[in-house]
């Protein structure tokens, strides 16, 4: 029968992993301070009460410390009750060591089987799957579903344990990690594990209503990992156990340390003559076991299994910059001299080339320029590292073939174990001379002494120019004087001087004008100025400025010394973008004098324009989203700015990401349209770009 339902509000989200060096199974009373708001802590903590595991001479439990397979079966046997003892044929479990009569007890309940060499690997941690298969034996669990459990790296369970993992999963005796997905069937057992895990056995068993059924003589299993542990202390019962006798008192010899310098990050090689454990510890830590376990605990040092005569690769990750060397423990808990000095010095970072870099660009007065930076290469684990670019020219003269040199940092809570990537360069950059912008001309007209009328302007003011920079524009009206037709294209010519007009390009020739031409041979030319296109601003007019008509009173014009003036007044078509539209111009006269005057004859020209108006907006207040697998997303945009009061204009933004996976500082380009019925007469505002767009992990 299957008895997960009764387990599911006390199972463990992960089943830990834990060495025993020098457990003390009948040390002095237990503190319990390091089982405090742990995982474990009732289970161990009611162990504890009870008498079934104490803790180390110094009070502790070390809940994370490894557990060997006789320690594992001295807890069975004193949680169940086992009493009973059998002969013990192994060749590696002496009579005189306490490790015999819990082996004989296990032997007699019929829970254990030694290895095909005839030993018992008594020193050795037990694995997470040789753990399920014992508690599967205790039981004699059943998987009623047939369900296999569905961890990630089920492939790497034996076959010889697959069965039992699957019944103890589904039975709720020992879980996975990271919320049920790895079983890690390879992992050393805990002694936190240990104990909730037999707790968990104990309280099935009690389910089930009767005790194991021992299993016949024991056969073969398969061979377990070979990492030798330090012998546990004898473990406390009615009558003591003697003293565990040591296996030797030679210390391991280390060879093949990879000594000297070496990045965070990079794996330590060696190798012991004996199985036991390598010790990567800083060079300061006192050389006995305590010491080593102590550096291990603080997360200062780190440990690892070994084998005889084999190769054992030591990780770095996690580790502090510093010196270090490595001590080799063998199951005896002899320890070796040390090797030579191991120096850990921040690690090189690399990065991708930049993301984006303007490498050319208008002349601003600064040598400064945007860069996006790329991806960091080589951070160790989940270290929170960010990289920061900044970009400058060698100068800001405008030029080509000028050098921009990438300058990174390093920001986060683990920069410092970093040294930044190396300046990016590229010698092809450029800066273009700035263009130059400039306000509406004042157009006037005068009259000669001939009687012609003259066009004169007044440049508008520049626009562009960089502070305290010595640019000054001029301006020259022209018009073809030579032409028969009436209107003729008028243009306003730019030329701009000064000691900085080398970084300026001047402003554009202005042809939004038209001179309409006039000739009597008493009066001489009169010209009217018409402005012939505009930027749309949601009305009809335009600007006509007309000649002054002054002349011989005799034939036609003003007569000299009369209060009279010619008024223009230019009206489009319709007030849309278009071109080719059709402007009438109607005069008027006004003054004291204007009643002895007739308007003079309206005209109309079909050549004008309405451009459409370009827009902006503010910034926009989303540039985030879940992840989702695309890089595109839909963005609330910002307010339109310059939109003519009353028209309907809508604007839509999308954002699309450098790329679809999750993360922050993410470069972000928004492109904006409009709809509505006066879209047409605008400019969608220009897109805009971001650093810091971020994709957030679903739920």
């Amino acid at each position: 029968m299957n008895y997960t339902k009764k387990f599911v509000s006390t199972l463990l989200i992960t089943v830990m992993l834990l060495p025993s060096t020098q457990a003390a199974f009948g040390a002095s009373e237990t503190s319990k301070t390091d089982i405090q708001g742990t995982w474990a802590e009732s289970q161990v903590s009611d162990w504890i009460d009870k008498g079934y595991v104490t803790g180390y001479e110094d009070g502790s439990f070390k809940p994370n410390n490894t557990i060997s397979r006789a320690e594992f079966i001295a807890l069975i046997n004193r949680s169940y009750g086992f009493t009973e003892t059998a002969d013990v044929s192994f060749s590696d479990v002496a009579s005189s060591s306490w490790i015999y009569t819990e082996v004989s007890k296990a032997m007699k309940a019929g829970y254990i089987k030694g290895y095909a060499d005839g030993t018992f690997g008594a020193t050795k941690p037990i694995s997470r799957q040789e753990a399920a298969v014992i508690v599967n034996r205790l039981l004699n669990l059943t998987n009623t579903d047939s369900k296999e459990a569905n961890f990630t790296d089920s492939s790497s369970i034996a076959s010889w344990a697959k069965e039992a993992v699957d019944a103890a999963a589904a039975n709720g005796v020992i879980q996975g990690y990271a919320n049920n997905t790895d079983f890690k069937p390879h992992q050393p057992l805990t002694r936190a594990e240990a104990v909730v895990v037999l707790y968990r056995s104990v309280t099935v068993r009690e389910t089930l209503g009767s005790t194991p059924t021992p299993t016949p003589t024991p056969t073969a299993t398969p061979t377990a990992t070979p990492i030798a542990t330090p012998i546990a202390t004898p473990p406390a019962t009615s009558t003591p156990a003697p003293t565990a006798t040591p296996i030797d008192t030679t210390a391991p010899t280390l060879s093949g340390v990879t000594v000297g310098s070496i990045s965070l990050g990079d794996d330590v090689n060696g190798l012991s003559n004996e199985n036991g454990y390598l010790y990567l510890v800083p060079s300061t830590t006192v050389a006995t076991l305590t010491g080593l376990n102590q550096a291990v605990d603080a997360s200062i040092g780190t440990k690892l299994s070994a084998e005889a005569g084999v190769n054992a690769t030591i990780k770095t990750v996690g580790l502090g910059l510093g010196h270090y060397v490595v001590y080799a423990v063998d199951a005896s808990n002899n320890i070796s001299i040390a090797s030579g000095e191991i120096v850990i010095s921040k690690k090189q970072l690399t990065v991708a080339n930049p993301a984006t870099l303007t490498a050319v660009k208008m002349y601003d007065g600064t040598n400064s320029t945007s860069v996006t930076a790329g991806s960091l290469i080589d951070v160790v684990g989940d270290d929170s590292v960010t990289v920061n670019a900044v970009a400058s020219y060698n100068d800001a003269a405008v030029g080509t073939g000028k050098t921009v040199t990438v300058v990174y940092t390093l920001s986060g809570a683990d920069a410092g174990n970093y040294m930044a990537p190396v300046n990016y360069t590229t010698n092809t950059a450029a800066i273009t001379p700035a263009q130059l912008t400039i306000e509406d001309p004042e157009l006037s007209l005068s009259e000669s002494e001939a009687g012609d009328s003259v066009v004169s302007a007044v440049a508008g003011g520049l626009v562009g120019i960089v502070a305290n920079e010595d640019v000054t524009v001029s301006v020259e009206v022209t018009y073809d004087t030579s032409a028969i037709v009436h209107a003729r294209p008028l243009t306003v010519k730019y030329t701009i001087s000064g000691s900085d007009r080398a970084n300026y390009l001047a402003p554009t020739d202005n042809t939004n004008y038209m001179a309409y031409v006039q000739y009597h041979e008493d009066t001489g030319m009169m010209i009217d100025l018409i402005k012939t296109s505009k930027v749309y601003d949601g009305t009809k007019s335009s600007v006509v400025l007309a000649g002054s008509r002054v002349g011989s009173c005799e034939y036609v014009g003003i007569c000299p010394g009369d209060d009279a003036t010619v008024l223009g007044l230019g009206v489009y078509s319709d007030e849309n973008v278009g071109t080719n539209k059709t402007i009438d111009v109607s005069y008027t006269v006004v003054g004291a004098d204007s009643i002895n005057y007739g308007a003079p004859a309206p005209i109309a020209v079909t050549t004008g324009v309405i451009t459409a108006r370009q827009l902006s907006i503010s910034s926009p207040t989303v540039i985030a989203k879940v992840y989702d697998g695309n890089a595109t997303a839909i963005v609330i945009p910002g307010t339109l700015i310059n939109v003519v009061s009353g028209d309907d204009v809508t604007v839509h933004a999308v954002a699309t990401y450098n790329n679809a996976e999750v993360g922050t500082h993410k470069q972000i380009i928004i492109v904006y349209t409009l709809t509505g019925e006066d879209a047409g007469n605008y400019l969608a505002p220009a897109s805009t770009k971001f650093d810091n767009g971020e994709i957030i992990a679903g739920v």
